[in-house]
């Protein structure tokens, strides 16, 4: 899938998107083939969080932390400080 950004006036500039990979297009069409079980989410969930909170922007995607009260999917830490927690669920899953 190409992306554009359109901009009235300019042309169209392509749009870098981790949705042009195949590799996360594979990995997202599994996980609508598997729509009740979570683990399947995971993948997909981890390498678009991955591509969009990069090292170089102090960021860093943690699974399954400890570091906050529970134990949620994935949280994202910018220089050593949680700043948002994410929940990866299957569509038609348990806890959907």
């Amino acid at each position: 899938m190409k992306i554009n950004l359109r901009v009235q006036g300019f042309p169209t500039v392509p749009f870098n998107s981790p949705f042009n990979s195949k590799t996360l297009m594979d990995e997202l069409d599994l996980m609508n083939r598997n729509p009740t079980i979570e683990s399947y989410t995971y993948g997909f969930t981890n390498t678009l969080l991955s591509s969009i909170f990069k090292p170089e922007g102090g960021y860093i995607i943690v699974t399954q932390s400890k570091e906050t009260e529970g134990e949620p999917d994935f949280i994202i830490k910018r220089y050593g400080r949680v700043i948002a927690i994410v929940e990866s669920k299957a569509l038609k899953g348990k806890y959907s």
